[in-house]
């Protein structure tokens, strides 16, 4: 019996996980349901050169708003709660107004009761030095609890007046297994210099070289700092001191 209900378990675990399927928008064959978030701005299909070799249509978003926070948004998609996704899309920005920010794009997380506030999360913004060009902006999330399906958007970054005139391509959203962000500042090979101190502590500011120099220092070149460092330290020690509690000065660096 326990055998069963044991493979049972990991059917459902297995199928549950295989239910979190990417959702893409490449725009390729219609607009994606993708829709403005105000009557002044204008979302429409183009068909021609995108973002990539591949691509032979993209999203137009132009327009004006005086409020809101999205110029253009997509239909619900579902999501995992505690699953690890990547939202990637092209953007290239034409122009913006006076003042307006660079936009970006956000997933917004929705829970079963929509009245619930998940949170959100939202890739770097378009570079504006690099106005005119496709940017491929990506983030990497995990999931909340509670998160059943979501929504994406091209974000204003302000709920104040503004004008953007920009593409969009191939907006996808993906499960992954794990964060690859942060791999980009792994160093490999590693420096010889840290290589030196692997598995040493303390390193690279104080090893136990500097500790030794710190010694001599404090009796001769660096004696009055030392002696000013006591006094702080001396300082606040008796001032956070309670009945109860022995005070310690400051000792000697040995």
């Amino acid at each position: 019996m326990w055998m069963k209900l044991c493979v049972v378990c990991l059917v459902l675990s297995l199928g549950a996980r295989a239910t979190a399927q990417p959702a893409v928008w490449d725009f390729e064959n219609d607009s994606g349901n993708w829709k403005p978030r105000a009557v002044t701005v204008k979302v429409e299909r183009m068909t021609g050169p995108g973002a990539t070799t591949n691509s032979h249509a993209c999203l137009h978003v132009q327009g004006s708003m005086e409020e809101n926070w999205n110029y253009a948004v997509s239909d619900s998609v579902p999501m995992q709660a505690g699953r690890l996704y990547r939202l990637s899309a092209w953007v290239k920005v034409i122009s913006t107004g006076s003042g307006t920010p660079m936009p970006f794009l956000k997933c917004e997380f929705m829970a079963a009761e929509r009245a619930r506030e998940m949170g959100r999360a939202s890739t770097d913004p378009y570079d504006a030095a690099r106005l005119g060009q496709w940017q491929r902006l990506t983030a990497e999330f995990h999931a909340p609890t509670g998160t059943v399906s979501c929504w994406l958007a091209l974000e204003k970054g302000a709920s104040d007046p503004t004008q953007i005139d920009a593409y969009l391509d191939d907006v996808a959203l993906e499960p992954i297994e794990r964060l690859t962000a942060l791999s980009r500042y792994d160093l490999d090979p590693l420096p010889a210099a840290l290589e030196k101190v692997r598995g040493v502590h303390p390193r690279l500011y104080l090893t136990a070289q500097r500790v030794g120099e710190l010694r001599n220092a404090i009796r001769t070149t660096h004696a009055g700092l030392w002696a000013e460092v006591q006094v702080l330290a001396n300082r606040a020690v008796e001032g956070a001191w309670r009945p109860g509690v022995s005070r310690k000065r400051c000792p000697e660096l040995r």
